[in-house]
């Protein structure tokens, strides 16, 4: 119910996972204006999915402002999900599992080391 156009909301945190985090970026690789992607990126703030980041050696820079995804569950989903979708519905799961062992494991790095 937070969010009126989910289609949008959808675009937006898959552009964050994909590790485009600017306001400029974002709307420019979905196509919409500025001011409708802040709205949106402020309604996922106030529901806990993005973070907003700003320099703190330039706090005042709106240019540097960066967002990123909180939830860990959004970032899997994002970056492995939609690109095995197809596969996933023909029932060949396992053979994209085996064949992303290695950004799997590299993944769990990351977010191993987020959490410490």
């Amino acid at each position: 119910m937070e969010f009126s156009d989910i289609s949008l909301v959808n675009n937006i945190v898959e552009q964050i996972a994909f590790g485009e985090n600017t306001l400029n970026t974002i709307a420019g690789k979905i196509g919409e204006k500025e001011p409708t992607v802040l709205y949106s990126l402020d309604k996922l703030i106030n529901v806990g999915l993005v973070e907003k980041k700003k320099c703190i050696t330039d706090e005042k820079n709106k240019k540097k402002t960066q967002y990123v995804l909180r939830d860990y569950m959004f970032k899997f989903w994002y970056e492995f999900i939609p690109k095995a979708t197809s596969v996933i519905e023909m029932g060949q799961g396992e053979i994209y599992y085996q064949d992303t062992q290695s950004g799997l494991k590299h993944y769990q790095k990351r977010m191993y080391c987020c959490l410490h």
